[in-house]
């Protein structure tokens, strides 16, 4: 069989008897050389990239330490990844407790237990949108807590904006954003390059707090900032935004919006409350520093306007109206309409 079959006899592992090497021989011999080296670097190759396709979906979101981020959260910023369709990947931030968020493509482990935040990019245009955990009954509703704490002075925002996006913060549930820090300055909430919009029936409660030390209480804080002639939207019937601010130094507004629009409609309400109240302990030198107290403002030289678009939407402005404060506004800098 071996002979007038030879490549069958080798197939079957029969020596052939032929005189001459059979192809059946030399087929052998090929595959019993090592392997070359182009075959080692391409198997090679493919286990790295096996490496990183198993690599967990956290690991290769968008999360960045620089300047080039579409939001940042406490901090930490975000730029979202291409869904190669025009679009981008929605992101989802969670985790256990306020110090140990994060940002993930995957809506899964501590979502199911937790309230959320989806984070969606279309255009130039990012939204928050609150979401109640997986297993959570349907008449709840839920509630998260961003919060930001440091001793260390810094000028760091809960949210702030980046790559000209705007935002649009939306959901039914209560979303809290909290800066409590004695050192700093700067705002909780806070966008220089876009409008900020908050409707769909969520309420935001903001506040930008500080210690009971005067000596080192924050200076220039806002609760909500939006800047260079940029929008601030609140609408939509039980949409609900309260900001509140403990400003030192030339306190600024509770919320301030310079040079752009402030539009409450849909039934919705703003409410700004400044508690800084100047009655400090000490020596007499610092007694006598009286400061301001703004709850909504534009700014001297960028002045802001207020539209209260119908009769179901309201806002409030409140501060403190003691005799040493240099100036008590409840609106500064403001043209209401």
């Amino acid at each position: 069989l071996g002979e007038k079959y030879p490549l069958l006899g080798g197939i079957m592992g029969v020596e052939s008897r032929a005189s001459a090497p059979s192809k059946t021989t030399i087929l052998r011999k090929m595959k019993r050389r090592p392997t070359p080296m182009k075959k080692r670097l391409l198997s090679a190759l493919l286990a790295l990239a096996l490496v990183f396709v198993l690599l967990p979906t956290t690991a290769l979101a968008g999360e960045t330490t620089g300047k080039d981020y579409d939001i940042s959260i406490n901090g930490k910023g975000y730029k979202f990844d291409s869904d190669g369709s025009n679009g981008y990947i929605t992101a989802y931030y969670y985790g256990n407790s306020p110090s140990k968020y994060f940002f993930s493509t995957k809506a899964d482990d501590n979502w199911t237990t937790n309230s959320n935040l989806m984070l969606t990019k279309k255009g130039n245009t990012v939204t928050i949108t609150i979401r109640s955990s997986k297993y959570s009954p349907s008449y709840e509703s839920p509630q998260f807590t961003l919060k930001k704490e440091s001793t260390e002075i810094n000028d760091v925002p809960c949210i702030e904006m980046g790559n000209d996006n705007n935002l649009v913060i939306t959901g039914k549930g209560t979303l809290n954003i909290t800066r409590n820090e004695n050192k700093s300055y700067g705002a909780a909430l806070y966008s220089n390059v876009g409008d900020i919009t908050i409707n769909g029936g969520i309420t935001v409660n903001v506040s930008f707090l500080n210690g009971k030390d005067y000596y080192n209480k924050n200076v220039s804080s806002n609760a909500i900032y939006v800047g260079d002639n940029h929008n601030l939207t609140v609408s939509g019937s039980g949409t609900n935004v309260i900001a509140t601010n403990q400003g030192f130094h030339s306190s600024p507004a509770t919320v301030c919006v310079e040079g752009g629009t402030i539009t409450v409609s849909g039934g919705a309400s703003l409410s700004a409350t400044n508690t800084y109240d100047d009655n400090r302990s000490g020596s007499d030198d610092v007694k006598i520093q009286h400061f301001n107290s703004y709850a909504i403002s534009g700014t001297k030289s960028n002045p802001c306007t207020l539209i209260v678009a119908d009769e179901k939407s309201s806002v409030t402005a409140t501060t403190n109206d003691f005799t040493n404060i240099a100036e008590s506004w409840a609106f500064k800098y403001t043209t209401i309409h």
